[in-house]
């Protein structure tokens, strides 16, 4: 029997209503947070429905080809019962045909956005959409958008959505950080006039943390002296703090310096080494900026600590094999690549992540660092000694993104109860979640609030500190920006 998470229970829940009538639904839209485990939803929503005869067939779009294989073996695992499974969008016409007697139990295929909205496939997925009564399943929906460029993707799946029975919508990142809009997707007007999506179902950080679906975060920050020029006149900064419009200048000459991003991976390479010897045989993951850096980084991994690397840029034919290849422990202990696998690629013994991107989007950031948030099963440990380890430059957005990370991380296990295996009771973790690595805090200038905060306001942002001595290099603003957001100080307990 499984167990199910809460998101889960509330799918289960919701699709026995449409099966029973109680409500009428076409489109379910789920925002799980990544490693949430929101492709076991997607299978739980289709086995339902195929077992009450409300759909006959099932089609499953994902936004990479390397997805396809781990879609496949995710349902076939979750339909072991009754022996159903996906198969590729090559064998369309036979996949949309009746099942013959005695063959094997096809009831749909996993495709590519690209392969449904190109111009000669789209009209036969419609088609065999139309025909059989469908489930459309759109995994990380966020995909798509309503920009201009995107219009004719946007057009051709909107025409396979509509010919769709029924439609699930799934994200792990609920929102485009350029501003454009999810297609498929209902949004609304709130309160404070603002316009935001609205889910079905949503399964936020704090949640996965509490139920034990994904791990702790642990972030190590290096900080250091950047030399630049802006408008011909030479700056030097000894910190990555935040500097205006200067920031992503600072960010990308940081990580052209060679001997910085070698200080970085020396430091993510002894704590991996050190990680294994004393805990299990994790893997390590590298997502550089650009391909030509990748190269450099896997030459340097190879070359200077001996570590077998695997390099998935998309610049080469194998890469989708290679990625494969690593996922199934075929070859290597670390994985090189751009932006390959940020987007569910489910490797769950990968632990340290080395984040040498230019790219500071919440949404990519939230994908990045859930590559190694996912629990191990197969781990010598169990789940409460089990961490997430993320490697990256101590500039301003990825320490904001950090702060924020550890708010949801550490709600989540303060409302845990006690459980073996898990913890609760309040407790963070063993391992304190922000690490400077060769940054000083008090070099970085920090602002003063006395005028705009209240005592009490001061009184939390500073209980804050006191618990995560790292966010002390964070402007106060900041801090108390985001502490409102997470309302903190209801949470804590301690203040007012």
């Amino acid at each position: 029997m499984r167990k199910l998470r809460q998101h889960q229970v509330e799918m289960d829940r919701l699709a026995s209503d449409i099966i029973n009538g109680v409500i009428s639904k076409r489109s379910i839209t789920l925002d799980c947070t990544p490693g949430g485990g929101k492709t076991g939803s997607a299978c739980l929503l289709a086995t339902k429905m195929l077992n009450a005869g409300v759909i006959d067939r099932v089609l499953w779009l994902v936004p990479r080809l390397s997805l396809e294989r781990q879609v496949r073996e995710a349902f076939a695992d979750w339909d072991r019962e009754c022996g159903r499974h996906l198969e590729r969008p090559g064998r369309l016409n036979d996949i949309f045909a009746p099942s013959l007697p005695g063959a094997p139990r096809i009831v749909g295929c996993v495709a590519t956005y690209q392969t449904v909205a190109s111009r000669k496939n789209w009209e036969r997925f419609r088609d065999a959409v139309a025909r059989w009564r469908t489930l459309l399943i759109c995994d990380e929906i966020q995909f798509l958008n309503d920009s201009v460029k995107e219009k004719g993707w946007r057009r051709y799946c909107g025409q396979v959505e509509k010919a769709a029975r029924m439609s699930l919508l799934m994200t792990g990142t609920l929102w485009r950080s350029d501003g454009y809009r999810i297609p498929f997707v209902e949004y609304r007007r709130g309160a404070d006039q603002i316009i935001r999506p609205v889910p079905d179902i949503s399964y936020p950080l704090r949640a996965a943390v509490r139920e034990g679906a994904v791990l702790p975060t642990e972030w190590h920050n290096l900080g250091g002296v950047v030399h630049f020029k802006h408008n011909d006149v030479e700056h030097i900064l000894d910190t990555l703090d935040d500097n205006g419009q200067e920031n992503a200048r600072v960010v990308r000459t940081f990580l052209r310096c060679e001997d910085t991003v070698h200080k970085l991976l020396d430091i993510a390479v002894e704590h991996w080494r050190t990680w294994r010897n004393d805990c299990y045989e994790s893997r390590m993951l590298v997502m550089a900026d650009t391909i030509k850096d990748a190269e450099k980084w896997r030459n340097y991994l190879s070359n200077h600590h001996g570590i077998p690397c695997v390099l998935a840029t998309s610049d080469a034919a194998s890469a989708s094999r290679d990625l494969e290849a690593f996922r199934l422990k075929k070859c290597g202990l670390c994985l090189v690549t751009v932006g390959m696998a940020y987007v569910g690629f489910d490797c769950p013994d990968i632990t340290h992540t080395v984040y040498l991107s230019r790219v500071r989007a919440k949404s990519y950031l939230a994908q990045a660092s859930a590559r190694g948030s996912r629990f191990d099963p197969m781990a010598r440990i169990e789940y409460r000694y089990q961490h997430a380890f993320m490697f990256g430059p101590d500039d301003e957005a990825l320490r904001r993104f950090a702060i924020e990370n550890r708010l949801q991380t550490e709600t989540g296990i303060r409302d845990r109860p006690e459980r073996e295996g898990i913890g609760g009771g309040g407790a963070f973790s063993p391992l304190d979640t922000f690490k400077p690595l060769g940054a000083d805090p008090g070099a970085i200038a920090v602002e003063s609030l006395a005028r705009r905060l209240s005592p009490a306001d001061v009184a939390m942002v500073e209980d804050f500190i006191r618990r995560c001595p790292r966010a002390a290099s964070t402007p106060r603003s900041v801090l108390f920006e985001i502490l409102q957001q997470a309302k903190w100080g209801q949470q804590s307990g301690k203040v007012g």
